[in-house]
């Protein structure tokens, strides 16, 4: 490492960054621009494009360096390496994304390839830590990255760490202070819609880095990738989260954002988007055209769209952390068979934006005769809201205004059912249908947070 080092140091005084517009940049302000990315400062998104123009010769002894610290990985015949990460992207190195957008990354580059963009990553993060850098991965490190997920209309209320590497918060509310990192949905712009919108923030690490000669071309190709999240995935967490605040909550928009790695790319801003729901599907499809689309804004450079106000919060940080309490059992083997999965599914099918009325009650009814009826005998709707009744009302009022709720929708339910549903509801028939939707995500969460199911028998006497 101290060889490599000394030669990166060498090498900097002697080559030039230029910018894509051709400007010259030097390393004291590229090493800035880094502290700055982090902090969400604007104006430093030329500074990221800088190309090096590196003296043959330090090409040449950085690529002897590397031959031998790489050795286990180097295809001799070709004089190339196969990776898990970008690197200067020029016509030496061929990407291919495979699977999740972001997530799944094979790249090949030259031995020189790879020389120059070390000398590039160098002027970025200082010559030890990018000597450091190539060693870690070389000796097996990780790949270190930030999955983000941009939760649809969803506006938490404070900051929330739930668990090492799991954070949620907002996003700025104007595009003059977006990370440069943010995803490039189209010729360095990016979707208003973005603007002050909750993240899901997910630390990830993915093995390996380098892959050695022929590992690269096994079907399927095997890494291994690993999240703070794991085991449960982020689904489960959106799950959990959609039943605490009793609204859908989903995913718009994922992209992975790379750590110190993305130093050795060109441009820097290397994160790849995937489009997740359908409205965030619509929202990119039009932005793959040559023309600016309406709704996206430039990021960095000064331009700026005027300041967004976000809308008031409807996720509380209370809620998240009570969502990440259950998440366990969801995931748990009691709570995977189909009595659980079935008020889950239908719990969230019944708060989707697709469902009409009718086929809203009719899932929510499904839900709460899962989760409050363990057999197919007797009146079930008066036997299910009165066992939710005791299960959710801590005092006899509470349980009268339970069971009175729970039995109201029921009849609206089984009248949508039998094909005698009023298409006009009045007002206090959707009230009550809201109500009904609140209480089965409670009794949902309950269950959850107990991690057993109650002896009803026991509960009713």
């Amino acid at each position: 490492m101290k060889e490599l080092t000394t030669a990166l140091a060498e090498a900097l005084p002697r080559t030039r960054f230029r910018s894509e517009t051709g400007n010259a940049i030097e390393p004291q302000s590229m090493r800035q621009a880094i502290a700055d990315d982090a902090e969400w400062l604007p104006h430093i998104r030329e500074i990221l494009t800088a190309r090096p123009t590196v003296p043959m010769e330090d090409i040449e002894r950085i690529s002897e360096l590397l031959r031998g610290l790489l050795k286990q990985y180097w295809q001799e015949d070709e004089d190339r390496i196969e990776h898990t990460f970008r690197v200067l992207g020029d016509d030496e190195t061929h990407i291919l994304s495979r699977g999740e957008p972001g997530n799944l990354m094979h790249g090949t580059s030259t031995i020189p390839t790879l020389a120059k963009a070390l000398v590039r990553s160098a002027g970025f993060i200082g010559p030890e830590r990018a000597a450091w850098l190539i060693c870690e991965l070389a000796g097996g490190a990780p790949i270190k990255s930030k999955m983000m997920i941009v939760l649809n209309d969803t506006w938490i209320d404070q900051p929330t760490e739930l668990h090492p590497g799991v954070r949620l918060y907002r996003l700025p509310t104007s595009s003059q202070y977006f990370r440069n990192a943010m995803p490039d949905i189209h010729h360095g712009h990016v979707a208003v819609s973005m603007l002050g919108r909750t993240v899901l923030e997910v630390e990830t690490e993915r093995t390996p880095a380098f892959f050695q000669p022929g590992q690269a071309s096994e079907d399927p190709l095997r890494w291994h990738v690993k999240t703070a999240l794991d085991p449960m995935g982020h689904q489960a967490l959106l799950d959990a989260i959609s039943l605490a605040s009793h609204r859908m909550v989903e995913a718009d928009w994922i992209w992975h954002e790379q750590d110190i790695t993305r130093s050795l790319a060109f441009p820097l801003e290397v994160s790849e988007l995937w489009a997740s729901s359908r409205s965030a599907e619509r929202e990119l499809r039009p932005n793959r055209t040559t023309e600016r689309q309406p709704g996206m804004v430039k990021v960095g450079n000064g331009a700026r769209t005027p300041d967004y106000t976000s809308p008031s919060p409807n996720l509380f940080a209370r809620d998240a952390e009570r969502a990440w309490s259950v998440c366990p059992e969801m995931t748990s083997e009691e709570f995977r068979g189909p009595r659980m999965y079935v008020a889950i599914r239908q719990w969230m099918q019944a708060v989707s934006s697709l469902p009409g009325m009718i086929e809203r009650m009719v899932g929510l009814r499904i839900a709460l005769e899962a989760l409050y009826v363990d057999s197919g005998q007797g009146e079930l709707g008066f036997r299910m809201s009165l066992i939710a009744a005791h299960h959710l009302g801590e005092t006899l009022t509470e349980r009268k205004d339970i069971q009175s709720t729970l039995n109201k929708f029921y009849g609206l339910a089984s009248r949508a059912v039998h094909g005698k549903m009023v298409l006009n509801l009045k007002e206090t028939d959707r009230v009550v249908i809201d109500q009904a939707t609140i209480l089965c995500a409670e009794g949902i969460l309950k269950v959850l947070n107990e991690k057993k199911y109650p002896d009803w028998k026991e509960l009713l006497l």
